[in-house]
């Protein structure tokens, strides 16, 4: 599996349509195997959809983003965690182990009416959401087949 976040000062960035850099890291048995940091400063949203279906990537994690992009990413496979918030490796770590939920991780202004994670953040194939759904993201179990 291939996580991406966007970052800036060691956070993870407000927003992924203006995100200076990117994080990518693969991972197995739940552990990063490498970490490789990306410029974006000369890629379009567009673009930024592009590399990231690219570097098959399966999961990003970010701050806020256009609903449009977010489609997009989706509909490229790509499983999208938004709105959150925090210092990347504590992001990381948290969405390694399942724990990225609650207060400590939304973006403060975050928007009550969406679910932490919505209908477009659900997994291609799974009829999942919350921790469960990054806990299919990670380990690649069927947990949240048939719910």
């Amino acid at each position: 599996m291939r996580v991406a976040l966007t970052i800036g000062y060691g956070k993870i960035s407000p927003a992924f349509d203006t995100a200076e850099a990117l994080l990518l890291v693969p991972v197995e048995n739940r552990a990063p195997v490498e970490r490789q940091m990306i410029s974006l400063d000369m890629h379009s949203p567009l673009e930024r959809v592009e590399q990231l279906r690219v570097w098959q990537v399966n999961t990003l994690i970010c701050g806020a983003i256009s609903e449009a992009i977010e489609k997009l990413l989706v509909s490229a496979g790509v499983h999208v965690v938004s709105e959150i918030r925090g210092p990347v490796e504590v992001v990381l770590g948290a969405f390694l182990s399942g724990q990225l939920k609650g207060p400590a991780f939304e973006m403060p202004d975050r928007v009550r009416a969406r679910p932490f994670f919505s209908g477009a953040n659900r997994l291609p194939g799974k009829d999942c959401v919350g921790h469960l759904a990054m806990e299919c993201a990670v380990s690649g179990d069927e947990i949240c087949e048939g719910r």
